[in-house]
């Protein structure tokens, strides 16, 4: 038993010099971990450190420039600043534009593309306010727009002031020369009055005046009001 403590002992035995190197080499490995802990404490203290010094000057700065910004400024509501801010900026004093015309279209010899011009009007209402023009052969009264599909008086009191009328562009019919279905075409005649006109002509002779067709049964005042103005000879 001896002889194998004797045998373990000088298996495992160090010298001096070989148990202070393994001493040092143990401190060292110690030191090595604790700085390997502590790094991550030191490099969080050291940027908190740095941004707030950053914020600390930064902050500075903007005191400073408050107090000596805060010495030239006038108050927001001071009536200083607002003649300052007018005689500064001239183009920013909104002023109401006095004389300027409405915009006004001529209504028989528009397009579509002006009446777009005309708040209340849009490309479909524009269509059909043309097509109608068409029909008609041109508009003699302003109330004709009521005509209009789409129109309502809200509406048409919306735009009438932008419609100017002009009645020389009227394409009228001559009803001496006119067919059955040219007049029938317009809007304010149907086929059977556009039947009279013509029969009528052709079994009494020429009309000597657009009035003459009053003493059709089928051509009422009323009538006769709406087509005058369409009417030659």
């Amino acid at each position: 038993m001896k002889k194998l403590f004797t045998s373990f002992t000088n298996f495992f035995g160090f010298s001096k010099s070989e148990r202070r190197g393994i001493v040092a080499l143990l401190s060292i490995l110690v030191v090595l971990m604790m700085g390997i802990q502590m790094m991550p404490y030191y490099s969080k203290s050291h940027n908190l450190s740095i941004t707030d010094e950053i914020s600390e000057s930064h902050r500075s700065n903007i005191d400073n420039d408050t107090s000596v910004g805060a010495q030239n400024l006038a108050p927001l509501h001071s009536p200083q600043l607002s003649q300052h801010s007018s005689q500064q900026n001239p183009q920013r004093s909104f002023q109401p534009v006095r004389g300027k015309k409405p915009f006004t279209v001529q209504a028989n010899t528009c397009d579509t593309l002006d009446l777009q011009q005309i708040r209340g009007i849009g490309s479909t209402i524009s269509k059909r306010i043309i097509r109608y023009r068409e029909q008609l052969g041109g508009f003699v009264r302003k109330e004709q727009l009521l005509e209009v599909w789409g129109i309502d008086s809200a509406r048409y009191a919306q735009i009438e002031a932008a419609f100017i009328i002009d009645k020389k562009n009227i394409r009228k019919l001559n009803i001496n020369t006119a067919t059955i279905r040219e007049l029938q075409n317009h809007p304010y005649l149907d086929y059977y009055q556009a039947k009279a006109i013509v029969q009528t002509r052709d079994k009494q002779g020429l009309y000597e005046t657009i009035t003459d067709i009053l003493k059709l049964a089928l051509i009422d005042r009323e009538t006769f009001d709406l087509i005058k103005d369409y009417l030659e000879l």
